[in-house]
């Protein structure tokens, strides 16, 4: 419960790019919804074991938005304590819905637009 209060109170804070951004809370009998952006390609954990190593030229996108989700953490003094890569979402802006496997397999990486997510704060702190 207390990871659920910290994330919403966290992501109602953070306004970025490359951070899910939290749309809706719906609170029911036993359970708490929370409605966020979704991206449609997945964990970047999914792309790479669908895709393999990546070229450097495409690494290097990957890391300089995940950078840029991490400095919008650091600029509000948020540490996230669980970023892996299952905790990074991959939006590609020319698909509308959720993107089949067969279609990430067959993608180019070079010639996509994307924006990663980073995702799940629930373990995150404030620091003072």
């Amino acid at each position: 419960w207390n990871n659920l209060v910290n994330e919403l109170t966290l992501l109602q804070k953070l306004n970025s790019p490359y951070i899910t951004k939290l749309h809706e809370m719906i609170q029911g009998k036993n359970h708490i919804y929370l409605v966020q952006e979704f991206a449609n390609g997945g964990s970047l954990q999914n792309l790479l074991e669908l895709k393999g190593r990546l070229p450097e030229k495409i690494a290097k996108k990957f890391l300089y938005q995940i950078v840029k989700g991490c400095t919008a953490l650091y600029a509000e003094r948020i540490v996230h304590r669980d970023l892996k890569l299952d905790n990074i979402l991959v939006h590609f802006h020319r698909f509308k819905d959720k993107i089949k496997t067969k279609e990430i397999k067959a993608m180019d990486l070079a010639t996509e637009e994307f924006t990663i997510k980073i995702c799940d704060l629930g373990f995150s702190r404030k620091i003072d």
